[in-house]
């Protein structure tokens, strides 16, 4: 039932209807205002302005992101097809991939993560099709989008010499070279550990029950896998942002992206095991396939739900949503009173009531 064509569609469409109804009625966050307002030039700054001239309000500073995450899904599931005989098979994984917390959060905000998503997709699409163009192009146009692009850069080099694959090789050495010519914008090292907070992170992104999964399947890939590009890619960028979480403050953006294929590998490892057995022994498969999705379906209500959750629960209870609405409700507050400036502005609010027109009182 999960992957006939009129649930799949409907789901498609359903989907992208709630997606876009969520971009269109939350408040801009202090993210996205930090960016429009940025005057240094970046990949977020430029695509949350493109469309300025349309009067749109917010979703003229999101619809951009919108499309991509649109774009992304459609070349995951090319990538799907590739990695998966069955066209069933290929459906369910792109029904988890868009059911991600982090995927429906990257698709409704304008955020650097759609736009490494999108180029990875095209990279490993490129790479299983042998067409060194497309994966050259992509591979480029990543290195100035994100820091986290010279790890895989420089771990597809080593992959490249194991699989003997040289056009990938010259490809990935020289495009590490001209990143270190253009220089190399790396967080800066701390004293802490932040280990816990980068687990926190990933099991937010994928949901708990999904991470735990993914991280069980890419380590049993280690060992019984086949190590193809869509197994490399989410095992390099969990390895890595675990490793760097021990002296350096891995953000969501960093290394989501590349992790998020990872749910090819989680499902390949899944359906052969399932299959393998006979229908009497499938029962405890069936029934953790259905946990799964049912997390993946909380999750993401819980994202794409948390307008009313907020409003029922209260700033003190829900905090995170607190930065988005907070100033939003503040602005419409002050407007009321036809006042369109406020004493004491906090500075993490500065972005979001400059957007609302509203600034510091002298």
């Amino acid at each position: 039932m999960l992957s006939s064509d009129k649930f799949f569609y409907a789901f498609i469409v359903f989907y992208y209807t709630a997606i876009l109804a969520v971009v269109v009625t939350t408040p801009i966050t202090p993210t996205e205002a930090y960016y429009y307002y940025q005057p240094i030039a970046s990949v977020v700054t430029y695509l949350s302005h493109i469309l300025d001239f349309t009067n749109l309000s917010i979703l003229g500073i999101r619809f951009p992101y919108f499309i991509l995450g649109m774009l992304s899904s459609l070349l995951f599931y090319k990538v799907s097809r590739l990695s998966f005989a069955d066209t069933k098979d290929a459906r369910l994984s792109l029904m988890l991939y868009m059911l991600l917390p982090g995927i429906i959060s990257s698709t409704i905000m304008a955020n650097s993560a759609v736009v490494i998503s999108l180029l990875l997709l095209l990279f490993v699409y490129g790479y299983l099709k042998e067409d060194i163009l497309i994966y050259s192009l992509a591979l480029l146009g990543m290195i100035f989008v994100h820091w986290s692009i010279i790890v895989i850069l420089t771990s597809l080099v080593i992959y490249a010499l194991l699989k003997k694959d040289y056009r990938l090789f010259v490809v990935a050495i020289s495009l590490t070279i001209l990143y270190f010519i253009f220089g190399i914008d790396f967080p800066a090292a701390s004293s802490k550990n932040y280990i816990l907070d980068t687990i926190a992170i990933h099991a937010t992104i994928l949901s708990p029950f999904m991470f735990v999964y993914m991280f069980y399947a890419i380590y049993r890939g280690l060992f019984h896998g086949k190590h193809d590009i869509v197994w490399f890619l989410p095992f390099v960028a969990l390895f890595f942002s675990l490793v760097l979480s021990f002296r350096y403050k891995v953000m969501i953006t960093d290394f989501s992206s590349y992790i998020m294929i990872g749910i090819i590998t989680s499902l390949q490892s899944y359906l052969n095991s399932f299959r393998v057995r006979m229908p009497q022994f499938r029962k405890g498969y069936s029934t953790l396939l259905g946990i799964l999705i049912a997390t993946l379906v909380l999750s993401s209500l819980l994202v794409i739900l948390h307008q009313p959750l907020y409003r029922l629960l209260g700033k003190d209870n829900y905090s995170i949503a607190a930065r988005i609405y907070e100033p939003y409700d503040i602005s419409n507050k002050l407007k009321k009173e036809n006042l369109h400036c406020i004493d004491n502005l906090d500075d993490k609010m500065l972005y979001q009531m400059r957007y609302y027109h509203i600034d510091k009182c002298f």
